[in-house]
């Protein structure tokens, strides 16, 4: 028979207390190894150490017998966006944005198909208009200042001829998605169907990022958009489209 009373239960809440006050004291609560081995993946990368890693996962991807499946494919990039925040403080080669020259300069860090790394940097309000991956997946992670990334993807992606082909007169369908106000350390990924297209405009402050992908193909190409309706549109809306010329 249980007795409830306020003696019993101020007398099980002190037995815990106890209890846990000994755990602690024990070594308990010390980090384990499996811990500490967990920290370590959580640690800094040096660029050597992050393009080895990106080569090998990229390459475990597009070797596996399941490539094409949507949801090994989001475990795909979801470990290349772990990998890309990594990044410790290295300098990036080769960026430099004189005042009145190009508003983009680009550094490529590695190209060893079937994968190519960039560094990027964005003037403030430069924009990277609308255009597509096809046959191909990725992800950017900022490194400083802030940037709006606008994804689309294919309603049929069998309705747009392959990036670089000619396209229907008709055009196409395209879903906006998402939008994504990255700020440093943050990712965007998009998959070779999933969030396929999009457009990236830099902050007032500019932006600094690192562009990672993989290409099915025998080349990495990507072809301007251009929306026939011009006004914003929102999420699940979707636009005619064309490939611009």
């Amino acid at each position: 028979m249980w007795i409830h009373s306020t003696a019993s239960r101020g007398l099980a809440r002190r037995t815990l207390l106890g209890g846990a006050l000994g755990l602690v004291g024990s070594g308990f609560c010390r980090a384990s190894e499996p811990a500490k081995a967990a920290a370590a993946e959580l640690g800094d990368l040096e660029l050597d150490a992050l393009v080895a890693s990106v080569r090998a996962l990229a390459r475990g991807w597009r070797e596996a017998p399941n490539a094409a499946d949507g949801r090994f494919e989001e475990r795909y990039l979801a470990a290349l966006a772990s990998l890309l925040t990594r990044l410790g403080e290295v300098e990036l080669p080769g960026l430099e944005l004189a005042p009145g020259s190009d508003p983009f300069d680009f550094a490529s860090l590695v190209y060893y198909p079937p994968i190519s790394i960039f560094a990027i940097a964005m003037a403030p309000g430069a924009r990277f208009d609308l255009h597509d991956h096809r046959r191909a997946n990725g992800g950017l992670c900022l490194r400083s200042g802030s940037l709006e990334c606008r994804h689309y993807e294919f309603v049929d992606p069998a309705a747009a001829a392959e990036s670089g082909a000619q396209a229907p007169a008709a055009g196409f369908d395209l879903r906006r998605t998402s939008t994504l106000a990255l700020r440093s350390g943050q990712t965007a990924t998009l998959g070779t169907e999933r969030d396929n297209l999009h457009e990236l405009v830099a902050g007032p402050e500019g932006a600094v990022l690192i562009d990672a992908f993989c290409f099915l193909g025998p080349e990495l190409r990507s072809r301007e958009v251009e929306l026939l309706d011009p006004s914003v549109a929102l999420p699940g809306e979707i636009r005619r489209a064309r490939w611009k010329t």
